[in-house]
């Protein structure tokens, strides 16, 4: 991941790497895909502008709650 000066150049590029993950699962056949962010961190709002869904949680000793996340994947130009 290339850093730029700016941080809205950086959520733009990330937005756009997500984009082009999303397009090769589901080209893959996927149907959905599964990422998680701490609760601490700001990660869990970005996910959620791109669709995410909260679907459960993992607490494990002395770390802060990993947020589960899931996100439908749907073919736009296939409406599907």
């Amino acid at each position: 991941m290339i850093r730029y000066a700016g941080e809205s150049d950086f959520k733009t590029l990330h937005q756009y790497d997500r984009h082009i993950c999303e397009a090769e699962l589901l080209k893959d056949g996927h149907k959905m895909v599964l990422t998680s962010t701490q609760s601490d961190e700001q990660g869990q709002f970005f996910y959620r502008k791109l669709g995410y869904r909260d679907c459960g949680a993992l607490l494990l000793p002395d770390e802060p709650l990993e947020i589960l996340m899931l996100k439908q994947l749907r073919n736009v130009n296939k409406g599907i």
